[in-house]
């Protein structure tokens, strides 16, 4: 696929397109139902390198962010953290985050980047790489 985008920008890779569909490919990939988490990023990553096609359903995606991202809903909101949790770990993390304990609770249950990012927030990661 020719993307003037692309030849305007000059990406390393070619991109990729998302496209909401009952049709599966035969030969895609993407995380299995009911079998915990798998993160979306591998397997658009492998899409991105290989150009084999991805699949995502609703029920086959634990992070909350993805199923935003993806179109399938709030997670934020359907998620056991809830919305505010949310807005704390994508903007300042637990110094502004209006439920503290809530906040922590999911620290400690996070694995240790999530829980960097829990702690600092999206926003203490950038400041702390300028």
């Amino acid at each position: 696929m020719d993307s003037k985008v692309d030849d305007l920008l000059e990406f390393d890779f070619k991109p990729i397109v998302l496209i909401k569909t009952d049709e599966k490919p035969e030969n895609a990939i993407g995380p299995k139902s009911n079998r915990g988490y798998g993160c979306v990023m591998t397997f658009i990553g492998r899409t991105i390198k290989d150009r084999i096609p991805s699949v995502f359903e609703k029920d086959t995606i634990s992070c909350f962010g993805a199923i935003v991202g993806l179109g399938f809903g709030n997670g934020y909101k359907e998620s056991d953290m809830g919305l505010e949790c949310f807005a704390s770990f994508l903007s300042t993390g637990l110094k502004d985050a209006e439920d503290k304990e809530k906040m922590i609770k999911y620290t400690v249950l996070a694995g240790a980047g999530i829980a960097c990012l829990l702690t600092i927030g999206i926003v203490g990661l950038i400041d702390s790489r300028r």
